[in-house]
């Protein structure tokens, strides 16, 4: 209960900034809330989210020789590889979240920033309909993020790269073929 009642006052705390987008300007609002929702995600609990514990434990036994988690596990290639090359900086598995976080959210309100014509009723929606989602699905999360910093490409029709990122994408995790 009390983690609905904190959900709630957390759109109620974005819709209030919100309001005032107007008077402070979009850039400064945007990256008040877009690290505001990237701490509440970069530190929260271990057991909150669906799959964050089977990653923070991913990130613990990479450092265990012969682990099954990197060896034919479940995780594509570029996520190990994103493991591997946070483990060279910190051993502490909070900093799975706080990178991870900082991609995810920074792609959300980057792409809101560039593309939407009302960015507070934007982050009102990403807040209400997906922020949960990124607190679960990190891989399936961090592809898409990819994938939207190569919308650049793609409106100013440049295949290449475009595919080169969603290549990128799918190296985390296999889902990200759809935007091909």
């Amino acid at each position: 209960m009390l983690a609905v009642l904190e959900y709630y006052l957390l759109i109620f705390v974005v819709f209030l900034q919100c309001l005032f987008i107007k008077k402070i300007g979009k850039w400064p609002l945007l990256i008040l809330i877009a690290l505001e929702l990237w701490f509440l995600s970069a530190f929260r609990r271990w057991d909150i989210g669906n799959d964050t514990s089977i990653y923070v434990s991913a990130f613990v036994y990479m450092y265990t020789p012969f682990s099954e988690v990197f060896g034919q596990g479940r995780m594509e290639q570029g996520y190990r590889i994103l493991n591997q090359f946070i483990g060279l900086f910190s051993h502490n598995p909070q900093t799975i979240l706080i990178v991870t976080s900082a991609i995810i959210i920074s792609s959300r309100f980057f792409t809101i920033a560039r593309y939407s014509a009302y960015a507070g009723f934007t982050v009102i929606l990403f807040v209400i309909m997906q922020f949960g989602t990124t607190l679960n699905l990190i891989r399936q999360e961090m592809a898409f993020s990819i994938v939207l910093f190569a919308l650049p490409f793609i409106i100013k029709r440049q295949l290449i790269p475009y595919l080169i990122f969603c290549l990128l994408a799918m190296q985390v995790h296999l889902t990200a073929i759809t935007a091909i």
